[in-house]
């Protein structure tokens, strides 16, 4: 008996008691069963909000804003946890005291990043668990967060590789595309960090616990360079694959006649099909390696005629006219800009993506939410431009615009909505074709173009044969003194890229030539040019000449009307737009791709007031 006169059947710890409670607390919890103000359970059926989460929980899309259905994002994460905890065992468990001990701070908290990686009509919601590493939270050298990543001018190469056989074998490659399911959490941790755990692990509830990372997660901020090491690891050491000098993330395998591209936790390979099939195989030994399909000829081989891959649209497809492989940039860039530039479809299309400006004026400036949905805009269509050499130069203006967003921005912006309401679909068309055994750089400059800087533009275009690789537009940082001093530092420039094309085309096993074209007929005429640049820029540019001299650059002249660089150096007539977009393999396209996603468009109205203003 106690002091109370009550029977004690026995006496336990305080810290079982509590353990059990809690326990209790969070099954009761977790059942519906147990509310926040409430202290024991109940018989009544569960309220609303707790069997029918998506009438209250609001969970939005981390890239476009949008809202997400609760449900998919339910399934999501606990498919992420099932596989973090009982799959791999990503982190460990260690008391917080020892993590205070050894950095100073607090764990790291975490966060879930939600995203549809489809579209409205086709929803596919992926939820990452991610960690909250800042510079704050973890100071770190910047080198040991580097990670690489390959030009997209190697994935038009070897493109342009496939279509460009060099023999009957290689008449025969295909293009598997591949996906690393969960990338970064393949690597091992190679520092100690602790991490608050996650309301979803059952230990979240016990006092001064947290998690220690044994993988590495996303967010980490030497994540993507882990993963890259581990990458070149599995493909060198393992499967015997040659990494590239000019860029780590193209691969070669000289024996077995294999090409790797590797973009982040994607893969595209060229090769024989039985070779490529081996090599999946192999690569699932070391990686979660998830075979998007094989991009070839041959629908009763199981190849696909089309497929996505980083948000572009493949295509493999032959007829009358012969083979060819097209790549056209996501779409739904376009319909955002159409939308955020307030065009509907009955808005009034125009047949060029801008007009050269009567006067320097550039109108009242933006200011707040009006600037950032210029920026906002600008960078979208300078992505689209990536794929588009249409409109490379009205995006390249635009976005010199973006350190003072105006008036002026807003019209080019809307001129560029409506060339891209009335062209939404551009492809790129590799067809096939014999090998030129060269790549040859197009070089153009329109001369004092700017009206506010008198400033010049470079456009550089290299070729392989029928198929454009590298498309560039820029402005010269200095005012040319004659239109030929202008000519000359685009020589420079397009020279300088011709060399990287070349050099890149030699990590893709292509030894080829190198042949310059501009308005220059020889190398005298470039060095009376070079002679009237000023001393400070003159020693920045004395490695084409010597390269022309050396016969390693042939150079040759192409006429202004012939010239496709022309395209990059000012606004065209249709006409001239038209003729040099068919030089460079692109084509209008109708319709809309089956694998095209739809963009949400529901919230996009941030550009209303500004376009309203600068149309009064």
């Amino acid at each position: 008996m106690d002091k109370k006169g009550m029977r004690v059947i026995g006496r336990y710890p305080v810290a079982l008691v509590n353990a059990v409670v809690k326990g209790l607390r969070v099954e009761l919890a977790q059942k519906g069963e147990l509310a926040t103000l409430e202290a024991g359970s109940h018989v009544d059926e569960q309220d609303v909000w707790q069997t029918h989460p998506e009438y209250y929980e609001s969970i939005y899309d981390a890239n476009s804003g949008t809202k997400l259905d609760a449900g998919l994002v339910a399934k999501g994460r606990e498919a992420e946890m099932d596989f973090l905890q009982k799959d791999l065992g990503a982190w460990s468990y260690d008391k917080i005291e020892n993590c205070v001990q050894e950095t100073g701070k607090q764990p790291i908290p975490m966060t879930w990043v939600d995203i549809n990686k489809g579209d409205d009509m086709r929803p596919n919601v992926r939820c990452r668990l991610c960690v909250q590493e800042t510079r704050r939270r973890s100071p770190m050298d910047i080198v040991d967060t580097f990670s690489a990543t390959p030009p997209y001018e190697a994935l038009r190469l070897m493109v342009s590789m496939t279509m460009t056989p060099r023999n009957d074998e290689e008449a025969n490659h295909v293009l598997p595309f591949v996906d690393i399911t969960r990338a970064h959490p393949h690597c091992v941790m190679t520092r100690k960090l602790w991490i608050k755990i996650p309301s979803e692990d059952p230990r979240s509830n016990e006092e001064c616990v947290c998690g220690l990372l044994e993988r590495s997660m996303y967010g980490c901020r030497d994540a993507d360079q882990n993963f890259e090491v581990f990458v070149r690891h599995v493909m060198v050491d393992n499967l015997g694959f040659v990494s590239g000098k000019w860029s780590a993330c193209v691969f070669v395998h000289e024996k077995k006649q294999l090409t790797a591209y590797v973009y982040g936790d994607n893969f595209t390979v060229k090769g024989l099909r039985d070779e490529v099939e081996k090599f999946l195989v192999d690569l699932k030994e070391h990686m979660m390696a998830k075979k998007e399909g094989i991009l070839g000829p041959n629908r009763s081989l199981g190849d696909v005629q089309d497929i996505t891959c980083l948000n572009k649209i493949f295509r493999w497809f032959k007829d009358d006219s012969g083979e060819a492989i097209e790549i056209e940039a996501d779409p739904r860039h376009v319909d955002i800009i159409c939308a955020k530039m307030k065009l509907v479809k009955t808005s009034k299309a125009v047949v060029t993506p801008g007009v050269k400006l009567p006067e320097a004026d550039l109108g009242k400036d933006l200011h707040g939410d009006e600037q950032t949905a210029f920026r906002s805009v600008v960078m979208r269509a300078n992505y689209l431009a990536e794929g588009r050499p249409d409109i490379r130069y009205a995006t390249k203006e635009a976005a010199r615009l973006m350190s003072q967003p105006c008036e002026l921005g807003i019209a080019m912006l809307k001129r560029l909505a409506r060339y891209l309401a009335g062209v939404p679909r551009l492809v790129q068309r590799f067809e096939r074709q014999r090998p030129p055994g060269f790549l040859i750089g197009y070089s153009d400059s329109d001369h004092a173009g700017c009206l506010r800087t008198r400033r010049s533009t470079s456009c550089a275009v290299i070729m392989y044969g029928k198929h454009m690789i590298k498309f560039l537009s820029a402005t010269q940082k200095v005012e040319a003194l004659s239109s030929a001093e202008s000519e000359w530092y685009a020589l420079v420039r397009t020279a300088s890229v011709a060399i990287g094309v070349t050099n890149l085309s030699k990590d893709l096993g292509l030894k080829v030539d190198l042949r310059l074209a501009g308005r220059h007929s020889n190398v005298r005429d470039c060095s009376s040019a070079r002679s009237r640049t000023s001393e400070t820029h003159r020693g920045r540019n004395l490695v084409a000449p010597e390269l022309v001299v050396e016969k390693i650059i042939a150079l040759s002249r192409e006429p202004g009307k012939d010239n496709v660089a022309d395209l990059g150096t000012k606004h065209v007539d249709a006409t001239t737009l038209s003729r040099i977009i068919d030089k460079l393999g692109y084509v209008k396209v109708d319709g809309r791709s089956s694998l095209a996603l739809r963009a949400s468009l529901s919230s996009l109205s941030l550009l209303e007031l500004a376009t309203q203003r600068a149309t009064v």
